[in-house]
């Protein structure tokens, strides 16, 4: 359902919509192009699963790896078209930098910066230089002859999945232990009988960037993105769309309908043409028609468009597995309302900015409460404990001042997730509790991602030089090549 041209202009002329939205101005877009082939060297990844998962990590390693190398992204089960690489376009270049002979963070001199160049292919007869590849359930779109063809290549392990839902230890066969681990999670980091780290670097790298790069210009400044449909004036309080079904997904939608009954009272209207609707668009908890046409939103609806009419979206989590963050709480984010996060917070508030969602973790342990059974230590939420979220939403909702307070950074995206500050009860440093800072950050040279102190990300970049060396080499007898035959063109 959609709010009436009539409210929306009742709306407007109550209350001035979040504070700078009137005054946002358009961001400029960064120039970019897919680099047609010039005989330079390449270096070709190969994705024995869904490229969709990876790709963006994969690039960002390899761009500050070997810069000048052109990249291929090579996977025949993926349409490429959908992840505008065109868009693409070096980070170094994101603060302006041009090889000046400014310092890196690590104090050292930069090399000259190169253009960034990646092409991707759906044509199953590339061969790779590199493998990624994922638990044996994201290898069903593959033909069965052309699966695990490539064990005698390097290869990155990858998993963008609750640890509970794969066993971690099904691949193809190999002849060599994986480059390094890129995981969407922390369950495995530190774990010997899942890699070993003297062979393989972890590496953290939650599927919520990846997803967050594709969303960037509905993130990074939110107040310009939603001008036209300020998030505090839309018609119904919370929206929900899911088909994966579960109990603590169930029992918090359940708990909003209750407060929202208690806060509001059913079809009850303020003075702003806005309600207290609870609504579960997708299979689970399915109480409201997408469309008179659709009982379901169509595959592929954007998040702005399948929640342009709601104030809170829920983004929860299969789990609240360490470090596990992913493209729920971005959908949320990118829908312009505010998301009701469940899930690692600790990670979370790595990749988006404290006090821009509502972290549910942290609202029980503000409010002193432990959830889960007093009696059976470590059970999960209960009805009773989602009741408590529930309140705390409705409360903040009937406030529109209260509700503004989400908005105080239009870029919704934690450019300095290493600044953040975590309470004793929620420790988290980076080398115990996780590898790296979450990894790539979206408008943050890679440069800088991988100084001294980075971690795991500074140990893969270092690895995957070490293993293709021939490649830089190659690059350089080819830059000089092609410096030699302009300085021949001029005399």
């Amino acid at each position: 359902s959609s709010s009436s041209s009539s409210s929306s202009a009742a709306a407007a002329s109550v209350r001035t919509p979040l504070p700078g939205l009137a005054l946002a101005e358009p961001r400029p877009q960064p120039a970019g192009g897919i680099v047609e082939d010039d005989g330079g060297p390449t270096v070709t990844v190969g994705f024995e699963s869904s490229g969709d998962f990876y790709w963006l990590p994969m690039v960002r390693l390899l761009e500050a790896a070997l810069p000048g190398v052109k990249i291929i992204l090579a996977d025949p089960t993926y349409d490429w078209s959908a992840v505008n690489l065109e868009d693409l376009t070096s980070s170094s270049r994101h603060d302006g930098r041009r090889g000046d002979g400014s310092r890196t963070s690590d104090g050292s001199h930069p090399e000259t910066v190169r253009d960034l160049r990646v092409v991707a292919t759906s044509d199953p007869t590339v061969e790779p230089d590199v493998v990624v590849e994922g638990p044996d359930i994201f290898q069903a779109g593959r033909d069965e002859g052309s699966r695990c063809a490539w064990g005698d290549k390097p290869w990155v392990q990858t998993t963008a999945e609750p640890s509970m839902f794969f066993n971690a230890w099904e691949w193809c066969r190999h002849e060599r232990d994986p480059v390094m681990r890129l995981e969407t999670g922390l369950a495995h980091y530190n774990q010997d009988l899942v890699y070993d780290a003297k062979k393989t670097t972890y590496v953290w790298s939650p599927y919520a960037m990846t997803h967050a790069w594709l969303m960037r210009d509905h993130l990074a400044d939110r107040l310009r993105a939603f001008k036209d449909n300020p998030p505090d004036l839309r018609r119904h309080m919370v929206g929900w769309a899911s088909g994966n079904c579960q109990d603590h997904r169930a029992q918090i939608f359940r708990a909003l309908q209750r407060a929202s009954n208690r806060g509001w009272r059913t079809g009850r209207v303020d003075e702003l043409g806005r309600d207290g609707a609870v609504h579960a668009l997708g299979a689970c908890e399915h109480n409201v028609r997408w469309s008179s046409a659709d009982e379901y939103p169509p595959r592929g609806t954007k998040p702005w468009e399948l929640y342009k009419d709601y104030r809170w979206v829920l983004a929860l989590e299969n789990s609240a597995e360490p470090g596990y963050v992913t493209e729920k709480l971005v959908n949320a984010m990118a829908s312009g309302a505010v998301p009701v996060y469940y899930g690692d917070s600790r990670a979370a508030r790595k990749v988006f900015k404290r006090g821009t969602f509502v972290d549910v973790l942290e609202i029980w342990r503000l409010k002193g409460h432990v959830p889960g059974d007093p009696e059976v230590p470590g059970s999960p939420p209960t009805e009773a404990d989602w009741d408590v979220i529930a309140d705390y939403v409705v409360t903040i909702d009937r406030d529109p001042d209260l509700y503004a307070k989400f908005f105080a950074h239009s870029n919704a995206l934690n450019e300095e997730p290493e600044s953040e500050v975590y309470e004793d009860a929620v420790k988290f440093e980076i080398g115990v509790d996780y590898p790296n800072e979450p990894f790539p950050q979206i408008d943050r040279p890679v440069l800088e991602q991988i100084g001294p102190d980075a971690g795991a990300t500074r140990e893969a970049v270092w690895r995957l030089r070490d293993l293709f060396r021939e490649k830089i080499d190659e690059r350089d007898a080819w830059e000089l090549r092609r410096a030699n035959g302009s300085k021949a063109a001029k005399h």
